[in-house]
């Protein structure tokens, strides 16, 4: 399985953007839609995580080099220090892509400005309680100073918003957020991920 994954990763490496190393989240699905030409958390926490992983099970430092490029990029992009949030969606050249989010048609799926937390839906292209938990495994897999400076930031930003304050109601979960946000409820047993981030950070 390790040569799959090798061929899969190199083809990815070969979509990055010299310098930041930023790839579309879908490479083949053409400039015209927002994922052929945006980098989202997506590629950090799912596939950035599968990286880690597979170096954690191979040791081939191929998979952990990949890793550490993009969650490097994210780490130093992706974070807004005015705000001390996680911009959701970036342009390949690592500026972040701001402004209300759509509220229909296919466009509605990015995540514009800063991360949605608490959205209610598991098959998008924000994950923050994914990243949060890959930056610090990162950390107790390479040390990177970096890697725990940013599971830290996204710590901070759950404990300044946590689950109940609910999810971001400019969106197209708006019809949801008045009545189920404030409780806390939410796809992907985003509770259960936050504990394991905490774990994760504490040991």
């Amino acid at each position: 399985m390790a040569r799959p994954c090798q061929i899969t990763g190199q083809l990815l490496l070969a979509q990055t953007q010299p310098g930041n190393r930023f790839f579309p989240d879908r490479p083949n699905a053409g400039t015209d839609r927002f994922d052929g030409k945006h980098f989202v958390t997506a590629c950090v926490g799912l596939h950035g995580h599968a990286l880690l992983k597979s170096y954690q099970l191979t040791g081939d430092p191929l998979f952990r080099d990949y890793a550490v490029a993009y969650l490097t990029a994210y780490a130093n992009y992706g974070y807004n220090p005015k705000a001390e949030k996680f911009w959701g969606s970036l342009r390949l050249d690592g500026t972040a892509e701001t402004g209300k989010r759509f509220l229909d048609g296919y466009e509605a799926n990015e995540p514009r400005d800063h991360l949605d937390m608490w959205a209610p839906y598991v098959c998008g292209y924000q994950y923050p309680i994914y990243t949060a938990k890959v930056y610090a495994f990162a950390y107790h897999l390479t040390k990177n100073q970096l890697f725990l400076t940013t599971a830290e930031h996204f710590a901070n930003l759950i404990e300044r918003e946590p689950p109940t304050s609910g999810c971001l109601k400019e969106s197209w979960s708006e019809g949801y957020a008045p009545e189920y946000a404030s409780h806390g409820t939410h796809a992907d047993n985003k509770y259960g991920r936050v504990i394991s981030f905490s774990y994760t950070c504490l040991c």
